[in-house]
């Protein structure tokens, strides 16, 4: 006997499809009990005391925030003992080494306080050393220099040197 060739049931289907079971219907003594059950534990949720029902609901977590990671004042309140001067501007932020690409305005040196201010930044950073190119320095006139930071700088953030008031 010659075997007959299987119709296309449509794109991929290679099986046939089972049928859905059917749903079984509730007789309606069962769903009135449903119904009587469901008022029953309504009306005892209501005879709770007040209290009972606070200590049932939940509380909201208080999360304790070590001493060390609290936050600060902001740092405009020690940039008013000195005199800000605007040094450059953030071009870029290397996460992972947590030093930013500054292109400066004015010169900075080693030991300098600076003050970072922009969108989401706002913090002071005393400078622990600059590098232009591959080349520690310890003053930088001009250019692009990096420097260590304490904290995330964005690009477009200002950075400016604090001197003290002549």
């Amino acid at each position: 006997m010659a075997a007959r060739k299987k119709k296309s049931r449509g794109r991929g289907a290679t099986r046939a499809a089972k049928p859905r079971a059917k749903r079984k219907k509730r007789s309606a003594p069962a769903a009135r009990l449903r119904v009587k059950a469901k008022r029953a534990s309504s009306a005892r949720a209501a005879a709770k005391p007040a209290a009972a029902k606070r200590s049932a609901s939940r509380q909201p977590r208080v999360l304790r925030v070590p001493p060390q990671l609290a936050p600060t004042p902001p740092a405009a309140l020690s940039v008013l003992a000195s005199e800000p001067l605007r040094a450059g501007v953030v071009r870029h932020f290397f996460a992972r080494a947590r030093v930013a690409l500054v292109a400066l305005e004015a010169p900075l040196a080693a030991g300098d306080r600076i003050y970072v201010r922009g969108a989401t930044s706002d913090f002071v950073a005393s400078i622990a050393g600059l590098r232009v190119g591959d080349s520690a320095v310890a003053r930088a006139e001009g250019g692009e220099v990096t420097l260590a930071l304490p904290e995330r700088a964005r690009p477009g953030d200002v950075v400016y040197a604090l001197r003290p008031p002549a």
